[in-house]
């Protein structure tokens, strides 16, 4: 079974309530459209785990992709960062970004160097590993 990250179910809680408001449903419109009970509904909008056969059925229903209900692994994945080595904070890319002044491709380019041993600059970035969280 497929894991999601925490940004990942933050996002995608976030996502289903905007669909639904968007929508003009209700939950329970929405568990009689999928057949689910409106218990279902609920722990989707409010717990941390959902089965990626239900993310396709919602994508499906809604006529969107993956990528739009669940946000992209790789923008939401926390990463490291450094500021000539020394440890500043940890945070999701659009956050860096924030932080840094920098886009987000840009310092998709550091992360893609710094993986492969190679300098961008002063800043280092690193991505989380799952069970860092």
């Amino acid at each position: 079974m497929r894991h999601y990250t925490k940004n990942q179910m933050d996002h995608f809680r976030q996502q289903l309530q905007l669909l639904i408001l968007g929508k003009g449903l209700t939950r329970k419109e929405l568990s009689r459209n999928l057949y689910r009970g409106e218990q279902t509904i609920q722990e989707w909008i409010t717990k941390d785990g959902i089965n990626p056969d239900h993310v396709q059925e919602l994508c499906e229903y809604f006529g969107i992709e993956e990528k739009t209900l669940m946000g992209d692994p790789e923008i939401l994945a926390d990463y490291k960062l450094y500021d000539r080595d020394k440890y500043i904070c940890t945070g999701t890319l659009k956050e860096l970004s924030r932080i840094t002044g920098k886009d987000g491709a840009l310092l998709k380019y550091y992360i893609h160097l710094n993986e492969q041993g190679r300098h961008a600059g002063h800043l280092k970035l690193e991505r989380v590993k799952e069970d860092e969280t």
